[in-house]
């Protein structure tokens, strides 16, 4: 793995991004099409989003950062910090900041809210939608984030935990704003979620062949655009 010490939201951490299909997306990476004549096929979200990835791969930099401003995003810094303060405390251990985490091959990374020790890290969500909210606090199901979480442990290599901790501080009157949960590494599950990033990955990269063709057709043959870079060769162990 590669870790970019950098915060989250700063430049360095946009440019860490540009083009890496990140653990945050991976659910939606995994989507298919259940029903209809393209039943199997990539939702247009999935679609939109390999088309995006393409295009930042060819420019070297993030498409938008719009969508990390604003309120919501000042919100989630400050309540990120009161999870981690809140974490540290319920487990008994400090917690470090991880930046952004890639694979070697860069192709694939994850925003690791925390590392704790050499075996663990930590996903803070401070969700404000029932439908996500609901399932953990009622059910204790954290499915919605299982691809993002298992995909931390992948990423990050040898840590073997990832805590899951929901921090909503509305719920602080009745002692429910913090709740955590352990996710231990599951091995065939990271396998699976592997395969199906590879087939994405491989969708990203036709996008990025064909963003070019339209170049070289708008272009004089003498100043054709360059030809992408080869898909470098690489494997994952466990």
């Amino acid at each position: 793995m590669i870790i970019h010490q950098c915060e989250q939201g700063s430049r360095e951490w946009f440019e860490a991004r540009a083009g890496v299909i990140t653990a945050s997306m991976f659910s939606e990476v995994r989507r298919r099409l259940k029903s209809g004549e393209n039943a199997g096929d990539y939702t247009q979200a999935a679609k939109e989003y390999a088309f995006k990835l393409a295009v930042e791969r060819i420019g070297k930099t993030l498409l938008e950062e719009d969508g990390f401003k604003g309120w919501q995003a000042e919100r989630g810094n400050r309540l990120e910090e009161e999870c981690r303060i809140r974490h540290e405390a319920d487990i008994g251990e400090i917690v470090e900041l991880a930046g952004f985490v890639t694979t070697d091959c860069g192709r694939f990374g994850c925003s690791a809210d925390a590392f704790v020790g050499e075996d663990g890290g930590g996903e803070y969500k401070c969700f404000l939608a029932p439908s996500k909210l609901r399932p953990i606090i009622v059910d204790d199901d954290w499915g919605t984030i299982a691809d993002q979480v298992q995909g931390c442990i992948w990423i990050t290599e040898r840590r073997q935990w990832w805590d899951q901790c929901l921090y909503a501080p509305i719920l602080a009157p009745i002692r429910l704003d913090f709740i955590r949960t352990r996710a231990y590494r599951d091995d065939e599950y990271i396998r699976d979620l592997i395969n199906d990033l590879l087939l994405f990955d491989a969708l990203v990269e036709e996008y990025r062949e064909q963003i070019v063709a339209a170049a070289n057709k708008r272009l004089p043959e003498q100043a054709a655009a360059p030809e992408p870079e080869p898909e470098p060769e690489f494997e994952f162990n466990f």
